[in-house]
């Protein structure tokens, strides 16, 4: 009888054209798309499990998943056989084999996300679901850490969270919170083109965000609220909204577009 394997991929994906993580009826996905590929290298039907369900059009740079098979392909040849299948807003950057008991979703320890912003005169073409953009000048990236502090710890963030999260408790754990503009001679990519960008006044900022586990649109609904104008990004207002447990004191849910998961820890 064939051995049962459980095996991990770490994928990378530009969610802009993706309707979520998530299976859903009629709507394109990543996980649907990577079940697929994986149902042909296979030849059996597959389930694969992933450590978070994005929303739809955020973006991930190592997004966890797991599956079981009796497949003998070695886990090289799951990765280039997948990427020759996958389109190319997926990639497979790794795949290993694992413990028969791991679960990409349960044994998670915490996540990284990032949510980039870009300020400038005028909105961009290149980068246009990849940031936010905010045509209006931003708070000072240290009245933002100074700010987020109030929000590290572990809280009730009912205040930041959708109203249609299913979640019973809304308690988790935020180990940092670090806003940082990024460098014009580090590129978005490594390369000359933020450099070119600064040439017109644009400024990309990132905010970096680690906890044990978030809630729906929870990193968003902060940023938005960090980045509010008419709130402040002022450690008592933080405070004052995360005690309050009202989504309707917390500012605006900031777009999918700039938000990417970026390490799922174990």
């Amino acid at each position: 009888m064939p051995q049962m394997r459980n095996i991990k991929l770490t994928i990378e994906y530009d969610g802009s054209g993706f309707s979520g993580w998530q299976v859903q009826p009629r709507a394109r996905t990543v996980q649907d798309v990577l079940q697929k590929a994986l149902g042909k290298m296979t030849g059996k039907k597959v389930t694969l499990q992933g450590a978070s369900r994005t929303d739809a059009c955020v973006h991930a740079l190592a997004q966890v998943a797991n599956f079981r098979t009796e497949s003998k392909i070695a886990c090289k040849n799951f990765v280039d056989g997948l990427n020759s299948l996958l389109p190319d807003d997926v990639s497979i950057k790794d795949a290993c084999d694992v413990a028969p008991d791991f679960y990409a979703k349960r044994d998670s320890k915490g996540k990284h996300y990032r949510y980039l912003i870009m300020t400038g005169p005028a909105r961009p073409a290149l980068m246009r679901n990849r940031v936010w953009f905010i045509k209006n000048a931003v708070p000072a990236v240290d009245n933002i850490n100074a700010a987020a502090q109030a929000l590290v710890g572990e809280h009730d963030f009912s205040a930041f969270c959708a109203s249609g999260d299913t979640n019973k408790s809304k308690v988790r754990r935020i180990d940092r919170i670090e806003a940082s503009v990024i460098p014009a001679k580090a590129g978005i990519s490594g390369n000359e083109l933020d450099s070119r960008l600064r040439g017109n006044d644009t400024c990309l900022i990132t905010i970096d965000i680690t906890g044990n586990g978030f809630l729906k649109y929870m990193v968003r609904n902060i940023v938005g609220t960090l980045l509010n104008s008419k709130l402040k990004p002022d450690p008592k207002n933080l405070k004052m909204i995360l005690e309050s447990k009202d989504r309707k004191k917390a500012g605006v849910t900031a777009p999918a577009s700039g938000l990417y998961l970026v390490e799922v820890f174990y």
